[in-house]
């Protein structure tokens, strides 16, 4: 039996993180942000249990959860988020690591794209700073979520249905530095460049 779901929203880009994290947590006192959840709200996205997905989606979703953990992450609730278009359905969650020495929480977001609902494959796994700044481009999950990566001059680039998306972080003087670029076809259409606010502890609904 064939099922379709129903959402919105965005997953390979784990950030390395070289710049004392304690350091720069301390250097922000910025609001609280569920990123995942801020991400999902704008996209119109929907949670499941992970047992509603089709069986072959399961595996690779399991494939993930096992990989992440053996980095220290762990899966906050049993439930996905999920999106539609009209072009492809997506699905993701948020792998989290709370890092009490830095007072932060890291996160990452693998992501699966379907062209049909019924053939599954990751697409890319984004982090929190490629969520907040997916958030402040308020754009929807056509021009957001990855549907593959690619590499443009030597910076990693997610394609999506209606183009692109560069969005990286820089690490340095105690702060994160954010930039993106969101393209649709060869447009310009959101760029900014922001302190991110991802360097704090962060709550989980």
């Amino acid at each position: 039996m064939n099922r379709r779901f129903f959402l919105r929203a965005g997953a390979l880009s784990a950030l390395g993180m070289s710049t004392p994290l304690a350091k720069l947590a301390a250097a922000n006192s910025l609001q609280l942000t569920n990123w995942p959840a801020q991400f999902a709200q704008q996209c119109n996205a929907k949670r499941i249990k992970r047992n509603a997905l089709p069986d072959s989606l399961q595996v690779l979703v399991q494939e993930a959860i096992t990989h992440h953990r053996q980095d220290g992450l762990d899966l906050p609730a049993d439930a996905v988020y999920f999106s539609t278009s009209d072009q492809a359905q997506f699905c993701f969650f948020p792998m989290v690591q709370r890092l009490a020495a830095a007072a932060m929480t890291e996160y990452r977001v693998p992501v699966f794209f379907s062209p049909d609902g019924m053939s599954w494959r990751q697409s890319a796994t984004l982090n929190g700073y490629n969520l907040e700044a997916f958030c402040r481009s308020g754009l929807s999950s056509e021009a957001l979520l990855p549907i593959g990566v690619k590499q443009l001059h030597k910076e990693l680039v997610f394609c999506t249905l209606q183009g692109s998306v560069l969005a990286k972080t820089q690490l340095s003087d105690n702060t994160a530095q954010t930039k993106i670029q969101v393209h649709q076809g060869k447009s310009l259409v959101f760029e900014a460049q922001f302190t991110s606010k991802h360097s704090l502890n962060t709550t989980l609904g």
